[in-house]
């Protein structure tokens, strides 16, 4: 990672806010700290932040909730909560919903809290790049298939130009194959146009024959998350959350080229089971 990582910690105890300054303080971050999820709100309306960490515990509003907010508003932005065993139910139930990535028990490790957050701030650079491939690829695509629909007359004499700009595309088509996260591409007008190895492998042949297929490009639940969130307002990101076959999560964020959205990008999530036996381990578990 090139750019220096932006992490924001919010806790209403100063000394704790101190306390992970100093955990910190010879690691290549940025460090923010604010003591109160409303004012993390306003630190992330003013600056941009790669990595949140927050405290569930707090008054006026909780971790749970000051995270699901910043997922809806900034999705990109990487979600870790510091909770005890006490507020395992609910924390299991944020990181289904899609608004947390991990949460780390209190009193925390230092060495675990390094690692999950290089972890988080790994993603959130891998998941920037992936959706800058989606929209190049998806802009690529468009520009395609307008050219054949509105100049077939000339295909002949633009064939070696479109050939190009297939190869180009095919490029970006492999690059997001070979991502290991479970995604689907979906042009602007709901076609399922690109499923990538790991998403292959994952629900197997309930896509095989659906690409490209205007009545199949949506199916299930996921089709109503995709047509509205290429409804969605041309100057904000949609993000939504459905379940999907009761084992996953699907993430469906629009793709924006000059403020009209070309397409969107499904993120698929296993699902976090309830912890057995008092296992914190369940509730960590992401894809």
């Amino acid at each position: 990672m090139s750019e220096t990582t932006s992490i924001l910690f919010v806790d209403d105890e100063e000394k704790v806010l101190k306390a992970l300054r100093r955990h910190f303080i010879d690691e290549p971050y940025r460090i923010h700290l604010a003591t109160s999820a409303r004012d993390g709100l306003d630190l992330l309306e003013r600056i941009p932040i790669d990595v949140v960490v927050s405290d569930y515990r707090m008054p006026q509003m909780n971790g749970g909730e000051f995270l699901r907010l910043v997922s809806e508003r900034w999705p990109d932005t990487m979600r870790i909560v510091l909770s005890g065993y006490a507020d395992i139910t609910a924390v299991i139930t944020a990181i289904n919903e899609g608004a947390i990535f991990k949460f780390i028990s209190k009193p925390w490790a230092e060495t675990e809290l390094k690692d999950t957050v290089r972890e988080a701030a790994e993603r959130q650079h891998d998941l920037r790049q992936i959706r800058q491939l989606a929209e190049t690829a998806l802009a690529a695509s468009e520009s395609l298939f307008t050219e054949e629909r509105d100049e077939r007359e000339q295909l002949n004499q633009r064939n070696l130009e479109l050939e190009s700009r297939v190869s180009d595309l095919e490029l970006y088509e492999a690059a997001i194959a070979a991502v290991a996260t479970p995604l689907l591409v979906y042009d602007r007008d709901g076609v399922l146009r690109i499923v990538n190895d790991a998403a292959s492998r994952w629900i197997g042949s309930s896509v095989e024959g659906k690409e490209g297929s205007p009545e199949s490009g949506v199916f299930g639940r996921l089709g109503g998350a995709v047509a509205h969130a290429l409804r969605a307002q041309p100057t904000a990101t949609q993000t939504e959350f459905v379940e999907w076959g009761g084992s996953c999560t699907a993430e469906v964020t629009a793709i924006c080229r000059d403020g009209i959205p070309i397409g969107a990008v499904v993120h698929l999530r296993r699902t976090v089971g309830s912890p057995k036996g008092g296992s914190r381990n369940e509730s960590e578990r992401t894809l």
